[in-house]
């Protein structure tokens, strides 16, 4: 048997050990905790430890799922309802399956050419690095962060032939790591991923009874990338020292052509689709009560909604073609092992932070009175330094859950003192993405590890700091939308 065979089935042991066996054996370890709160922390962490080991999310969703019922802590019909009907999972499906026709027609890459085409970026040295950061985060919306990073190197390496920069140079390397890092935070503005990184929300509605929408989770992580991409760019420029001068030569329209620059209407009408989702994600929260006909849009929410446009999209044709094929889509288009994976993490964490089992009680307890005492920036900074440094070495997924639900455990007193506490999920999400320093930090890191340019040494030195920045930025900014 060879090693990965022996890790995934040493994971699903140490899974059924701490989900079946071990709350038979394990007491409540302080006044407060029921015994089916013990059961549901044993769970969490079997199923945390099923998903780093075996990597197999539908394994530890289905794990999970059986406990939860084997311990009397839900029926057969409502974990059911709780892992698929979860609204969380509904909203993922649905955007994964839209998204499917966008990187099956090669959309993004077409709007990455579009935006570094523009004249006004051209031969302009710092305007074409912070074009080329954003572009990689608007490409990570619509394909996802691989997609957006094979289409970045690609494109990374056109560029750097022109104007003659050597990718092994600080610069170019440099080049490499900003495009991978806005990627990677890019994904939480909007779409199929950012649905993934909303689920962490779940844990602060759950614990602590307050609605964050959609849009205010997505502009907060636009904010937070925008500030990090000026700080990246200024720091290339005095701390790297980098000569930037090479790229005031270059001429992107004649590097990447003219050709496959505006979207054809095969590409066009999903693409508006996917924006009409995502405006209504922003603004449905706006919408005034007592209008006829659009006031029923907000009864519908974001997933409801979405179903409907798609629904649409499925019968437009284009020279006679259906263009959104719904079983096509909802077949090859969904991720079945992250819709689990969120429903079951989802419904753990709503269960560990619920007030019958204690556990919530217990951590605001041991820990509040030590955070909470000083300031709310205290928890803030606790949070993003210790997001950003778990992710490098433990699952990106797990690191978010873990956080989120630690962390939302703690906030009631400030959510009571009138601060912004939405900001506290994106911060944890958004720093569980700058994830590279080592293969096991995320599945993408291994795509940026890979390339020839990108050293050992570069990365524990370069990009160490590079981890330094986002924190100081992600702090200060996060601070200021705290207090909003």
């Amino acid at each position: 048997m060879d090693k990965k065979s022996k890790q995934y089935y040493i994971g699903a042991a140490v899974m059924f050990l701490f989900s079946f066996l071990l709350p038979s054996f394990v007491s409540p370890w302080a006044e407060g905790i029921t015994d089916a709160g013990v059961t549901i922390v044993l769970i969490f962490v079997g199923t945390i430890i099923g998903l780093i080991a075996t990597n197999d999310c539908i394994l530890a969703a289905l794990f999970s799922m059986c406990a939860l019922v084997y311990s009397g802590i839900f029926e057969p019909a409502g974990v059911i309802g709780a892992f698929i009907g979860n609204p969380m999972v509904w909203q993922v499906m649905t955007l994964f399956a839209l998204s499917y026709v966008i990187v099956r027609d090669g959309t993004g890459e077409t709007i990455a050419r579009f935006i570094l085409t523009r004249k006004g970026f051209q031969k302009r040295p710092l305007l074409i690095i912070a074009v080329l950061m954003i572009t990689m985060a608007t490409a990570a919306v619509f394909v996802g962060v691989f997609g957006a990073l094979i289409i970045c190197f690609v494109l990374l390496k056109s560029i750097c032939k022109e104007a003659d920069i050597d990718p092994n140079s600080q610069f170019g390397r440099l080049l490499y790591l900003g495009c991978f890092t806005s990627a990677c935070v890019g994904v939480n503005i909007m779409g199929k991923m950012n649905a993934l990184h909303w689920a962490t929300a779940q844990f602060f509605i759950d614990g602590t009874g307050v609605d964050i929408p959609p849009y205010a989770f997505s502009l907060y992580s636009l904010i937070l990338l925008v500030v990090f991409i000026f700080v990246y760019i200024l720091s290339m420029k005095f701390i790297f020292r980098c000569d930037m001068n090479k790229l005031s030569g270059v001429d992107l329209i004649q590097v990447l052509g003219t050709d496959n620059t505006k979207p054809s209407r095969k590409q066009l009408i999903p693409l508006l689709a996917f924006l009409l989702i995502a405006v209504y994600t922003f603004f449905y929260g706006f919408i005034p009560e007592n209008l006829p006909v659009i006031s029923g849009l907000k009864g519908m929410e974001n997933i409801v909604f979405g179903c409907a446009v798609m629904a649409v999209l499925a019968l437009v044709r284009v020279d006679g073609e259906r263009i959104f094929d719904l079983n096509e889509a909802f077949t090859k288009g969904i991720n079945w092992p992250i819709c689990l994976a969120i429903g079951s993490l989802a419904t753990l964490g709503g269960q560990l932070l619920a007030d019958d089992y204690g556990i919530k009680g217990w951590l605001v307890g041991e820990l509040g009175s030590t955070i909470t005492a000083s300031s709310p920036l205290v928890l803030l900074g606790i949070a993003i330094v210790l997001s950003t440094v778990l992710t490098n070495f433990f699952s990106n997924t797990a690191t978010m859950y873990i956080m989120s639900a630690l962390v939302a455990s703690l906030c009631m007193p400030f959510l009571d003192a009138g601060y912004n506490i939405i900001v506290f999920p994106v911060a944890i999400s958004t720093s569980a993405q700058m994830a590279y320093l080592t293969f096991a930090s995320s599945g993408q890191a291994t795509l940026l590890l890979s390339e020839k340019n990108i050293t050992n040494k570069f990365i524990w030195s370069s990009g160490l700091l590079v981890l330094g920045l986002w924190m100081v930025s992600a702090f200060v900014t996060s601070s200021i939308l705290l207090m909003l």
